[in-house]
């Protein structure tokens, strides 16, 4: 994942697995899903791209959860993890 910023937007551009996507997607797309099967049928292996605006509000508000998890000694990695979810 990734958060880009163009002047005062913020965009969160996210990749992963097809089922994992498709579980977090706002609106999920019945043709996509069509498709996706499709290509699984197929033996095709997928990744799905998926974005979200952020207000600056969200992305300052991530920003300090993660600069905490980044700062704690104990149990880090687990930490990292729970705030990138």
């Amino acid at each position: 994942s990734v958060v880009v910023q163009r002047g005062s937007e913020y965009l969160l551009l996210v990749k992963g697995a097809d089922n994992v996507m498709m579980e977090r997607a706002a609106a999920p797309d019945k043709q996509l899903e069509v498709d996706l099967k499709e290509f699984s049928v197929q033996g095709l292996r997928t990744l799905v791209i998926g974005s979200r605006s952020l207000t600056k509000m969200e992305v300052d508000a991530w920003k300090a959860k993660y600069d905490w998890a980044q700062r704690e000694t104990d149990q880090r990695e687990k930490k990292l993890e729970d705030v990138a979810e």
